[in-house]
Order: C-alpha cells, then structure tokens, then sequence
C-alpha cells in the first residue's frame, strides 16, 4: 500500500498513508497485548496486574520479535502453526454446535436497533488485513504465482468458517446479539465450564497469531520507508544472516510494548508499587444515597461483598462493565422484590424523595 501511492500519487501522500499504517498497528498490537492478558488473567488473575502483566507482555512480545529476526521461513511456519491452531477451536465449534440449532432459537433472533453502517464497518474489520500477505512479498520465491491463489483461497476459507460460527452462535445462543462474548457463551452451553476456559485458551491463541503476523508484516513498512529517507537509516539495517529487517522489527515490538504497558495509566495514588491502575480505583459512593430498610439491603450487601480490584481486569472499560452487571442484578431483583432505590439530598432539607429503579 506504502510503495503503491508513493509510485501513484508522490511521496507526499506516500509517506501519510505509510505513517497511518504504521501507527495503526502499532496501537493494534499494544491493545492486542493488552487483551491477551486480560484473556490469561481468566485462568491466572495475578497476570491482570503488576510485574505478571509487564513479564507476560515483554515475553510475548520478545519470542515474537526474535521469531521474526530469525527468518521469514520460520516466521511463517509459526503463522501456519497458530492459524491451524486458531481454526481447531473454531472447527470444533462447528461441528458440535451445528446439531444443536435449534429453529426456535434462530427465528427469535432480533436486530433491536438495525444499522446496515456499523453491520458494514464490522464486516470491513472482519475481512480487512489480507492485503497484509503482500508486505513480505520480496522475500517470497515466487510471489506471482503464489501470492493470488494464497489470497483467494484464504478469503474463502474465512468466509466459510465466519458464515458457519456464525449460524451456530444465533442458532444456539438465546437473544445472541445482547451476549457480551458470543463464542464462549456458544462453548459454555455446548461444553459447560471447561468450555469457557477453551475459549478463553482460544482467545489468547488468535492473540498470539495475530501478533505474529502483524510482527512479520508491518516492519517492512518501516523498513522501506527507512530506505527512502523518509524514517532514520539505522531502520533500514537488513541482518546480514538472516536478511530480515531486524531493528525495524524489533522497533515496531518496542514500540507496541511500550503503548501496552502504560495504556492503563500509572499506580493508584496512595498505593505505589502495586501495579493497580488509578483508573481502576473503586469510586467511593456519592452522599445522599440510601436503601429501604429490610431484608434487601442485606442483598445488596451480598452481591457486592465479592467486588474486589481483581475485578478491574486492569482495564477502564472492563471495570465499568463489571458494575454494570451488577448495578443490573441489583436493580433486577429490585424490581423482584418490588423494592426501588431512594435517593436523597445530602442536606436536611423539605425536598421531596426521587426514586429511581437503576
């Protein structure tokens, strides 16, 4: 894409569409980084955090980096490994959860709020990044040949395995679409506990080729912008053993580290040193709220009493979610109970009380 406008419309643009493309990945590898540890921290919560989280991260993103200094050859043989090993969880899927369709299930699927905008920009995502194959083509023997049949055949087999999964998960999963995680709600019912962990092991595998690839492909932007001037010479080394691109690698894995290890901000004011991130720190509730008397305010109590930072998963938006949930159950049996929460003005005062049901 890089070399492509460079030729076509000058190096002007080239070296914006070049820039654009590297940065894009870089941030992709960091928050992929970041979501193969908060996959990890489901079967070993100590990695969510802390020194585990950093240790997993630079291990990872080191046998990636070195994988690919290594050699193409290598690099691509551990692509073909974790595709193999990405597609097995996925073919297992298939074939254990085709039986289990179930018609009334698949009719009662509904799109509560249809936007054929975002069913597009997802699809976009879903297939986008073949064009991902031609960056390493110089150091292909025979790119004209194979690199159109490659390119074909991949786009087919992922769109079959996208249509199968995809039949499965709205034919098993009830109201699929308001599921916050599909594919492990999908082996939940098909496999029961074991099923989530698969998922989870899955997750994480996906995460791991997908670093990969990304680790092969986009230091040869680097590289070849290097080689123009348009990014330092030193970018341009070439490892005169291996003849890869070695510091451009090693500076894209650098890079993504390092957006990776402080995408969650720094330690909690107060409490340096453990690695728990300020934005995680619990927010103390806000005066002026209270509960009727009576056997449900034990029950808040219960279904809070397990809330710890560990559910934090060292990250914003997993936080947020995981009140959700539970503001949700709370209220939900609120409404069982025909209870509703009060709130009150902090001060004395004649105003009236607001109830609210959330």
């Amino acid at each position: 894409v890089y070399l492509y406008t460079r030729t076509a419309f000058g190096p002007l643009v080239g070296f914006e569409v070049g820039w654009l493309l590297i940065w894009t990945r870089v941030l992709s590898a960091a928050a992929n980084l970041n979501l193969f540890v908060l996959y990890l921290a489901e079967l070993w919560p100590e990695a969510a955090a802390g020194a585990p989280r950093a240790i997993v991260m630079l291990v990872l993103a080191g046998t990636v980096a070195i994988t690919n200094v290594i050699g193409v050859r290598g690099a691509a043989w551990a692509i073909d490994f974790w595709t193999i090993a990405k597609l097995a969880p996925l073919a297992l899927l298939i074939v254990l959860g085709l039986p289990q369709i179930d018609a009334d299930t698949l009719a009662g699927q509904v799109a509560t709020d249809p936007d054929w905008t975002q069913a597009i920009l997802i699809m976009m995502f879903a297939f986008g990044g073949f064009e991902s194959a031609l960056l390493p083509a110089g150091e292909m023997r025979d790119p004209k040949r194979d690199l159109a049949f490659a390119l074909l055949v991949g786009l087919a087999i992922v769109a079959t395995v996208y249509v199968l999964v995809q039949l499965v998960v709205v034919g098993v999963v009830v109201d699929a679409a308001t599921a916050k995680a599909p594919l492990a709600s999908v082996f939940g019912i098909l496999l029961g506990p074991p099923g989530m962990t698969l998922a989870s092991s899955a997750a994480m595998v996906s995460v791991y080729g997908w670093t990969t690839g990304a680790m092969l492909a986009q230091p040869r932007v680097i590289h070849a912008m290097a080689a123009r001037g348009e990014l330092p010479r030193a970018l341009a080394y070439v490892h005169p053993r291996f003849r890869t691109p070695a510091f451009a690698i090693l500076a894209f894995a650098a890079a993504g580290l390092a957006l990776a290890l402080v995408a969650c901000g720094t330690p909690a004011e107060g409490d340096p040193g453990t690695g728990v991130p300020a934005e995680c720190r619990p927010v103390e509730t806000p005066p002026g709220w209270t509960y009727p008397p009576g056997p449900y305010g034990t029950d808040v109590g219960d279904r809070f009493a397990d809330f710890t930072l560990d559910d934090c998963d060292d990250q914003p938006v997993a936080f947020h979610a995981r009140i959700d949930q539970r503001l949700a159950a709370v209220a939900q049996h609120m409404e069982d109970r025909g209870h509703v929460a009060v709130a009150r003005e902090p001060q004395v005062s004649e105003a009236p009380i607001v109830e609210n049901k959330r």
